[in-house]
């Protein structure tokens, strides 16, 4: 009899855990956090052939997310996309993605915020990895080179994306998941970014006077990973012909008014000096919107109509004109 239930009890929990298994490796719509249904359909967009050519592609960040809206464009075809906590690393990635399934924009414009150009950003492990944004080959290429270049975050996290492979590493995440029903909210988030063609907000609050995080920075150190993945981002767009923009998202007024000024300097000297061998128009210095135009420290939400006006008048007009 003791045997018969031990044996029973064994079955049982293997098959429990192989049920687990199945479900947090495959279904991660079901109980991911809020930001996976966005990353989701920025590679499903990416994923699907099509043979339009868009007027502009946006490539860059949370902040990008929440601050270009493709629908306010009128009679220009546009797509954002941005993912949140991206570097120059997903950037590269997505865009390749996706000019394999579909014909080079008129226009790309990249839009990275400070953090996300330097050595202290980490969101590579938080996101990148457990959301299955990169194919395998993809995720080894960048350890690869996280190798190569030993300054950087990837290599000091002591991590692998084989470690995400293993199901128990989604239990905190499965756990919250169904506790709090995110099934529901990642659905009608995923939508609502399909039908904004990428644009999601972030922060919904009517007046953000905190401060974001570079102005609590003081030196503007940038990642030879990320270098690296930007000057092959701007090599496609140069081997494709495609117009690039590079468009500097707005700080809220308290963060502008207490950032290091030799932070911002550093900053947009680099910018500028990336931009001079592949011809990257750069749209704006740092600048700042009102408090009330963010719904949160770094993100903008009231802002985001007149934040899209500002980019799109910083693209070229013949190049927006219809075939």
């Amino acid at each position: 009899m003791y045997k018969k239930f031990i044996l029973k009890l064994g079955i049982g929990l293997t098959v429990v855990f192989s049920l687990y298994s199945i479900f947090v490796l495959n279904f991660k719509m079901y109980y991911m956090d809020p930001e996976y249904p966005m990353w989701k359909e920025v590679k499903d967009r990416c994923l699907m052939k099509s043979n339009k050519v868009e007027d502009i592609i946006m490539l860059g960040d949370s902040r990008a997310k929440a601050g270009f809206k493709p629908t306010v464009a009128k009679n220009i075809s546009a797509i954002n996309l941005s993912v949140g906590g991206a570097t120059p690393i997903e950037g590269y990635y997505t865009l390749k993605r996706y000019l394999a399934n579909n014909p080079a924009p008129k226009n790309l414009i990249i839009s990275y915020t400070p953090t996300h150009l330097s050595a202290s950003d980490g969101c590579y492990f938080a996101r990148t990895v457990p959301f299955d944004f990169f194919e395998n080959n993809e995720y080894k290429e960048v350890e690869q080179l996280s190798l190569k270049f030993h300054t950087d975050y990837i290599l000091k996290q002591h991590k692998s994306y084989l470690d995400y492979k293993f199901p128990m590493i989604y239990g905190q995440h499965f756990s919250d998941g169904i506790m709090h029903m995110r099934w529901l909210k990642n659905s009608v988030f995923y939508k609502y970014s399909k039908e904004e063609r990428g644009y999601h907000w972030f922060g919904v609050k009517d007046k953000a006077d905190q401060l974001n995080t570079e102005a609590k920075e003081t030196t503007f150190i940038v990642s030879k990973l990320y270098d690296y993945y930007f000057k092959q981002l701007l090599n496609i767009t140069k081997n494709k012909n495609i117009k690039v923009y590079f468009y500097i998202m707005p700080f809220n007024k308290s963060s502008f008014d207490a950032v290091n000024k030799n932070y911002v300097r550093d900053y947009e000297k680099y910018i500028t000096k990336l931009s001079k061998p592949y011809h990257m128009k750069i749209c704006n210095k740092v600048f700042s919107m009102p408090n009330t135009s963010f719904g949160d420290p770094s993100h903008l939400y009231h802002g985001v109509d007149k934040n899209t006006l500002k980019i799109l008048n910083c693209i070229d007009n013949e190049t927006l004109e219809k075939n």
